[in-house]
């Protein structure tokens, strides 16, 4: 099969029998063939006053070592292409501090009476309601949305938003945003964040944010002195945090593979495959904790419950700093304790960092890290570990709209006062479309082959 046939179509069919044009299936409301097909939907206006981010040099890569340890089975190129974070409007206190109460949707906070930001939230499916919820908790904002959907329209409307808020035609929402926040199906990402950047506005982007690199990159010609970031919230969660501090100070000593577990029983999406809903976190995770971009992997996929869907995928990864990474993903694994995002799921989101002088287990569903302290010492069988102090942490304030907050407050840093995105497009989208690329090539071979226990008994006589 070809190395670069779409990965979406690799994990939607069966691998043995996959039709090199097929593609999986996706929402009606935005089908993305043309771009001119988007300029005829989604319509309204709204008033008030602009902030536009101004022009800012485009920040340079920092150079990266080519080295790495292992021997490859599908190399990842880094792309000489950089990305920019880049503020307009530096001024900070247009951005006060302070964490205003719930909102209903639509009112706007005083804590910001000069300038009010409008943000157009582009698709109201379940996770645009919780971008809306977090939104209204930040001051300053006032809220629209474009959606085609009649009912997601009129649930908007009930939420709280003004019938002017409310959208059917998204070119003419655009005339009137200040930030474009993308929660379309995955198929649009590309289309509508071109539709925002090509006009100048800041924008966020769910993930996937792109599909293939070539829109990676494209969006990145466009996003020159414009502020972009990828919606990867567990960036912005606690346990991350916490840590990325515990692995600054030493508390594992020098990290040395991570082994993730991103699967459970939830419902699978028909717009998306296991690696682009679910795996993306957790590859981007490891690569923000590694510190280092992904340079090598191997894939296999499985359908074990039967039919041409994959359910069970296994990727092993290399970091460019040699840090080693295993990711399960699917759904027979089940899960322990009710998903922290999807009402009615049992899942797993658990990741494991391994140094050499101890662990952190991170729970993200319980939003609890353990951190243990080993000892190795050299035995004649290999090494003798002494275990010591073991500790747990409940970390709070890691419910989806926290996380949300987080990300959309420190977004708006990144266009007022020039910090770096939480995950801008270099990482967000580029890097994750290679590793994605990577990872279609490698589950192109089809399955692993099996050694037959009896044939290599009777071969050894």
């Amino acid at each position: 099969m070809a190395a670069r046939r779409d990965l979406h179509a690799l994990c939607r069919r069966c691998l043995r029998h996959l039709e090199p044009d097929v593609r999986g299936a996706s929402d009606d409301r935005f089908r993305t063939d043309r771009l001119s097909d988007a300029r005829n939907r989604l319509s309204g206006g709204a008033d008030g006053p602009r902030c536009r981010p101004g022009p800012h040099p485009r920040r340079q890569p920092a150079p990266q070592s080519r080295a790495h340890a292992g021997r490859p089975v599908a190399v990842l190129h880094a792309t000489d292409l950089g990305i920019a974070g880049l503020p307009g409007n530096r001024d900070p206190a247009r951005w006060p501090s302070a964490d205003p109460t719930d909102l209903q949707l639509g009112q706007e906070s005083n804590g910001s009476a000069n300038v009010t930001r409008r943000v157009l939230i582009v698709g109201y499916g379940a996770f645009g309601v919780l971008h809306a919820r977090a939104w209204s908790r930040l001051p300053g904002i006032a809220l629209r949305v474009a959606e085609e959907d009649a009912a997601a329209r009129e649930r908007a409307v009930g939420d709280g938003l003004s019938q002017d808020d409310v959208f059917g035609d998204l070119e003419l929402a655009m005339r009137d945003a200040d930030v474009v926040d993308i929660v379309a199906p995955p198929d649009a990402h590309a289309m509508v964040a071109e539709m925002a950047l090509s006009r100048g506005l800041p924008v966020l982007i769910e993930k996937p944010a792109t599909r293939t690199l070539e829109e990676a990159r494209r969006l990145a010609a466009l996003a020159r002195g414009v502020p972009v970031q990828v919606g990867m919230i567990l960036r912005s969660h606690p346990l991350t945090d916490r840590a990325r501090v515990l692995i600054d100070q030493g508390a594992i000593g020098r990290l040395v593979s991570m082994n993730g577990d991103f699967s459970g029983w939830k419902r699978m999406r028909e717009d998306s495959s296991l690696i682009e809903n679910d795996g993306v976190h957790f590859l981007d995770l490891m690569r923000h904790l590694a510190k280092a971009r992904i340079v090598a992997v191997d894939a296999v996929a499985n359908t074990r419950l039967g039919g041409d869907v994959v359910d069970d995928i296994r990727i092993d990864m290399l970091h460019e700093n040699g840090v080693a990474g295993e990711l399960r993903l699917g759904l027979l694994r089940g899960g322990t304790v009710a998903d922290s995002v999807v009402p009615g799921a049992r899942t797993r989101k658990d990741l494991m960092l391994c140094g050499d002088k101890g662990v952190l287990h991170l729970d993200f569903n319980a939003s609890r890290l353990t951190r243990a302290r080993v000892r190795y010492t050299a035995s004649p069988g290999g090494w003798h570990p002494d275990p010591g102090e073991c500790v747990t942490e409940d970390i709070d304030g890691a419910t989806t709209v926290d996380l949300l907050k987080s990300a959309f407050a420190g977004f708006l840093e990144t266009i007022d006062q020039g910090a770096p995105p939480c995950c801008g497009l270099e990482e967000g989208a580029i890097e994750l479309a290679q590793v994605s690329e990577a990872i279609g090539a490698a589950l192109g071979r089809g399955p692993r082959s099996y050694v037959a226990i009896e044939a290599e008994m009777e071969a050894a006589r």
